[in-house]
């Protein structure tokens, strides 16, 4: 009998999977399966699958996913064979040879819906460090064993350093969803609003391979702007409805990072993909209604500024004017001249030919902005 299911997608050929699949056979606990899903259709893709296949007898290939790491998942889940769905991304290991049997022990002497153990980041040099996510308060570090309250697990990260019991997954329908960023943070939220306790140990359990650059540019293209936005709402509202109150604060103050890069870097993608999340969600932000307001209205700006037809220009009008700016005592001064600027311009070609003369003069003045007033500029 399997006792736990490993997952691991496999995308593309990495050098690093084998380091990741002997951890997997140096396990004390040996009623282990490895399914390996590959996420494309290339041939050296699944090759190398084949190939490892041969070599590791623990090894199941599932297939019939082309693409996209969270059906990957899914679909082993669904597939697998043990009591217990562990998960292992390619290039990362598992540290203690004992750990899969301690947690499985553990698991089922309490019939445990999950059991969570700590985590180390790694070099490409193999060397192990404490996660820095530990040392900010965002995730619990275990020192003991306990029994924890699912609001007190940290934010949603991290759903690798946990087991999960298969039933409780089927019966709940828990599944990553169909993101190409945060998937696995929106997946371990459902799961934390879900069940009603966690087992945890003391155990060094799961090494995070962390390249000298960054393994995932999250801002890379609209796709990713537009899901990494997503998965902000999807999370909230989950914490919103359970009452997961500090990691909804939490959460929600790392979304207002992410507006604030967007306004400092002028990224319109990442905007859209905010107002794909949160245009007729905006209640979600709770105390941060504000900050949001002022983040649309900004961009509808810089949009208006940069729009080339009439079109556009009366289209974002509308936008604006849809918001009733007018009854919003928060608009900072330097977008409330230019408000009045744009609904005082008697079209768009006076808009137009007006607009360089308007932004030196606005250049001119000093302290337009009401830093206090909003979280987005608060040292």
């Amino acid at each position: 009998m399997v006792k736990v299911s490993v997952v691991m997608p496999v995308d593309e050929v990495n050098n690093l999977i084998e380091k990741s699949i002997e951890s997997v056979k140096n396990q004390s606990l040996k009623d282990i399966e490895l399914l390996c899903i590959s996420t494309n259709s290339g041939y050296n893709s699944h090759k190398l699958l084949d190939d490892l296949s041969k070599k590791y007898n623990f090894i199941k290939i599932v297939s019939g996913v082309e693409n996209g790491s969270s059906a990957a998942r899914n679909l082993a889940i669904s597939s697998s064979s043990g009591e217990y769905i562990a998960f292992l991304n390619p290039g990362d290991i598992f540290i203690d040879k004992g750990a899969l049997n301690k947690l499985y022990k553990k698991a089922k002497k309490f019939d445990a819906d999950m059991v969570s153990a700590n985590l180390k980041t790694m070099d490409s040099n193999g060397k192990l460090t404490d996660d820095p996510r530990y040392k900010a308060k965002d995730l619990a570090y275990f020192s003991t064993e306990d029994i924890l309250r699912p609001e007190n697990y940290g934010l949603p990260w991290a759903y690798y350093k946990n087991i999960y019991k298969k039933d409780m997954l089927i019966k709940n329908d828990l599944k990553f969803p169909d993101l190409v960023i945060g998937e696995g943070p929106v997946f371990i939220a459902d799961v934390l609003t879900t069940i009603s306790e966690i087992y945890i140990m003391p155990i060094d359990y799961y090494g995070l391979f962390k390249d000298n650059e960054e393994y995932i540019n999250k801002f890379k293209n609209f796709n990713f702007k537009h899901d990494y936005m997503e998965h902000f709402k999807i999370i909230v509202k989950f914490f919103r409805d359970h009452e997961f109150k500090d990691n909804s604060m939490k959460f929600r103050k790392l979304l207002l990072k992410d507006l604030k890069y967007a306004i400092e870097n002028n990224d319109t993608d990442l905007y859209k993909g905010f107002k794909d999340a949160f245009y007729n969600n905006i209640y979600l932000l709770g105390f941060f209604q504000k900050e949001a307001i002022y983040f649309n209205t900004y961009f509808l700006i810089r949009m208006i500024r940069e729009c080339e037809t009439v079109e556009d220009f009366y289209n974002y009008k509308d936008e604006l004017i849809e918001m009733d700016l007018i009854s919003k005592p928060y608009i900072p001064k330097d977008l409330l001249f230019e408000l009045i600027f744009i609904f005082s311009s008697k079209n768009f070609e006076y808009y137009k030919l007006h607009l360089d003369e308007f932004l030196e003069s606005l250049n001119n003045q000093e302290d337009l902005y009401c830093e206090d007033e909003l979280i987005f500029y608060n040292k």
